[in-house]
């Protein structure tokens, strides 16, 4: 477990925290990021690099102002990611549309 809540990374995180994951040093299961304002072109940023990260179960991304844009990105992602089985997506900034996206894979 990862848990990086509460430390207002934003974008930068999606840019930094792929590059250590990728590294293979560990097997990550769960990742909190809540509360770090990670915006739409930050969860790109991250999803993109955590696509070939298969070990995740979980992402907490509550409270990250993520909007429809970047539920679009999270869906494409988890196309092709499918051992990832709980995603909190709490107090964002998504609407019913772009909620219907991630609803298609369920």
């Amino acid at each position: 477990m990862l848990q990086l809540a509460n430390n207002d990374f934003r974008e930068n995180i999606g840019l930094s925290l792929p590059v250590l994951l990728q590294s293979g040093a560990f097997e990550l299961k769960v990742l909190n990021l809540s509360n770090n304002k990670i915006g739409d072109r930050g969860i790109e940023i991250l999803f993109s690099g955590l696509s070939h990260r298969n070990s995740l179960s979980l992402i907490d991304l509550s409270h990250n102002e993520i909007s429809d844009q970047g539920l679009l990105s999270i869906t494409e992602n988890l196309k092709v990611n499918t051992t990832l089985q709980i995603l909190s997506l709490q107090a964002n900034l998504f609407t019913i549309k772009g909620l219907g996206s991630i609803l298609t894979l369920i």
